[in-house]
């Protein structure tokens, strides 16, 4: 009669596949933090201004084309790093 073992699906690791891994999340985590702090400074002064404003009817934005080229050209430089 045989008996069949269910293992979990795991293995065992050393100590220095545990810090290769460790050091993998930690940059992983780092990038991500990094680029999260690079969105909120992308959108935050956006949402800050026209908060600010909110009692107006109309929103005046001379030269928005080039200012918003500019933007969209930060975020495609944001979501390169992705």
């Amino acid at each position: 009669m045989s008996i069949d073992y269910n293992d979990f699906g795991f293995t065992a690791m050393d100590a220095d596949e545990l810090a290769s891994v460790d050091t993998k999340i930690i940059e992983k985590t780092t990038s991500a933090t990094e680029v999260v702090n690079q969105m909120d400074n992308f959108i935050r002064p956006l949402l800050e201004n026209l908060m600010r404003d909110s009692d107006k009817d109309y929103i005046y934005w001379p030269n928005r084309t080039e200012i918003l080229q500019k933007k969209l050209e930060e975020l495609n430089l944001i979501q390169e790093k992705l």
